[in-house]
């Protein structure tokens, strides 16, 4: 059964980046989406290592048995991400463009469209955070870890409608004085595991992905440019 880490009943708010390069602003900021939300619950499973498998000499224990790691392909799998939030509705189309919804479901304008973007900035379109070599800053080289403690540039996806984005999570205490959150490395979401229910002020999104990065606590945000305005976050 899977584990994992869960929140519940937060409010607070939601960044997204990818990996493009934004021209404007300092140089190797990548472009960001940011929103606030009320009462989200957000659940991650940890990732499980590889199997290990034991070795006998002609099925007798002797000095030559031993256990060998099994199959790697436990590294390259994304491990589950759920969440459910409330935000204004005047957010939920943005979002969805940046999670690369839109764009992987071919829904309206997408159709046409040869990048992935939001509301046409950048005009060259975003680009997944999978199969990166490393972050803008250059401090993160490839979404896990092996058995033998090398970073892995994981591959990128052999559809091409598929992307990964950076989900960054920041809750507001009860108290209101401090804040604690999550950094969730390359999350794919599938449009077709994705809810939206629309009310008159608000809208409540269900969210299903698979992460394959990393996952690290955070106080503070990563830098990036607003992909709407094209001035930095502060």
């Amino acid at each position: 059964m899977a584990t994992g880490k869960n929140y519940q009943g937060r409010d607070g708010d939601l960044h997204l980046i990818d990996k493009t390069q934004a021209t404007a602003g300092a140089a190797g900021t990548p472009w960001g989406l940011r929103m606030s939300f009320s009462q989200m619950d957000l659940s991650v499973n940890y990732q499980s290592r590889s199997e290990e498998e034991p070795r006998l000499d002609r099925e007798r224990i002797t000095d030559d048995a031993h256990v060998q790691i099994g199959s790697n392909v436990n590294f390259l799998e994304g491990t589950e991400v759920s969440m459910s939030l409330v935000m204004s509705s005047q957010e939920t189309d943005a979002f969805l463009e940046f999670a690369g919804v839109h764009w992987a479901s071919q829904e309206g304008t997408s159709k046409a469209t040869p990048n992935w973007g939001v509301k046409g900035t950048p005009a060259i379109g975003l680009v997944s955070t999978k199969s990166r070599g490393k972050t803008a800053d250059g401090l993160y080289k490839g979404g896990r870890i092996d058995n033998k403690g090398s970073a892995i540039v994981l591959p990128d996806f052999a559809d091409q409608k598929k992307v990964a984005i950076d989900v960054e999570v920041i809750w507001q205490e009860t108290s209101g004085v401090n804040k604690f959150g999550m950094r969730l490395k390359e999350v794919y979401f599938n449009p077709g595991d994705q809810e939206i229910g629309e009310a008159a002020d608000f809208v409540t999104i269900s969210l299903s992905g698979m992460m394959y990065g990393e996952m690290e606590r955070i106080t503070v945000f990563s830098r990036a440019m607003n992909v709407l305005t094209s001035t930095l976050f502060v």
